[in-house]
């Protein structure tokens, strides 16, 4: 995935600390509300399950999960907590990674299977298999890497890094059409969703042991270390950060103006859906982009982006609003 580069949009801007607060400052009760926990799903439970076991665990109203895994499928669940939930699609549409092992049918030439499954490297056109969560359609998704590990006897063991919504079943069974053996996936790790690995997650017991912690002695030292910033989620979706007077027209639902902006990442495309921060870091809305982040470097009073959901409270910064709110030109 390329990495992000920011621009510039002024010099100079400062934040208000009377105002708002960095996401890892937060408090223990405004992370349960604005937070994700990574979880470490065992075998045998589907994301539903997972979902409503940590909802319970945390006594929260709502939890979304960002990426469905089957039940056999173990590894990297990321979930979204209460407020947070409202983000949960952003994180879905990130990249994953995988370790998987592919069963073939029929003992088989080593080259011939290293070249079978690199050839499935770039765009490749799938359906989606008949038990799954989407309609089946044709669909193009991007395997961006394959790195085979091992080949014993009829196991293929291998990582694949791959586009969001792209199907490890069905590459197993494809690549096995295309040996003319026959093949299926044995066996899926998710190593990584997004922005989370699966050494930063953390099992439902762990994370139950955690929160039954800080109930009994307030200790919050090893639930901080579980419950992160939701803004961790954001580290590769296209990000704008807007000057403190300008967040509380957005948080009503104002338009983004060029004037409000102090940086912005250079992979904004017309159309995505993008994250508008503050200069403190946090998370005020998801907007959607009218224009591209080089139409971005010259324009003055074009609507840059419209706000879709607010994420923020809406009287965060109500203090120090721009004195101009309710003439959507001028944020």
């Amino acid at each position: 995935m390329q990495k992000q580069n920011w621009i510039a949009k002024k010099e100079k801007d400062e934040t208000n600390w009377k105002y708002g607060c960095l996401p890892h400052k937060r408090k223990i009760k405004d992370l349960l509300e604005n937070g994700i926990v990574v979880v470490n799903k065992h075998n045998g439970p589907t994301s539903h399950d997972i979902v409503e076991m940590v909802k319970k665990i945390l006594n929260l109203k709502k939890t979304g999960h960002s990426g469905t895994l089957d039940p056999i499928v173990c590894g990297v669940l990321p979930l979204t907590l209460n407020n947070a939930t409202k983000m949960a699609s952003l994180i879905s549409k990130q990249g994953k990674e995988y370790v998987c092992i592919m069963h073939l049918h029929k003992d088989m030439n080593e080259r011939d299977v290293k070249t079978a499954l690199m050839n499935f490297v770039g765009t490749v056109r799938q359906m989606p298999p008949v038990k799954s969560a989407v309609k089946r359609q044709w669909r193009d998704r991007k395997v961006y890497n394959i790195k085979i590990i091992e080949i014993k006897g009829k196991n293929v063991l291998f990582k694949a890094s791959v586009e969001a919504g792209f199907y490890m079943r069905k590459l197993c069974s494809d690549a096995g059409e295309k040996l003319r053996c026959g093949a299926n996936m044995a066996k899926l790790i998710r190593i990584r969703a997004g922005p989370f690995s699966l050494e930063e997650s953390f099992s439902v017991e762990e994370i139950n042991k955690a929160y039954q912690e800080y109930i009994k002695t307030k200790d919050e030292i090893y639930l901080r270390k579980i419950i992160r910033p939701m803004e961790d989620g954001l580290k590769n979706t296209p990000k704008i950060i807007v000057g403190d007077k300008a967040i509380y027209s957005l948080c009503n639902g104002v338009p983004l103006y060029p004037p409000a902006i102090v940086k912005y990442t250079d992979d904004i495309r017309t159309g995505d859906y993008i994250a508008i921060l503050s200069l403190k870091g946090e998370f005020v809305a998801i907007a959607e982009a009218e224009m591209s982040s080089d139409d971005i470097k010259k324009v003055k009073n074009k609507k840059v982006a419209s706000i879709m959901r607010v994420l923020m409270d809406v009287d965060t910064y109500k203090g120090i609003s721009h004195k101009h709110q309710q003439n959507p030109t001028s944020v």
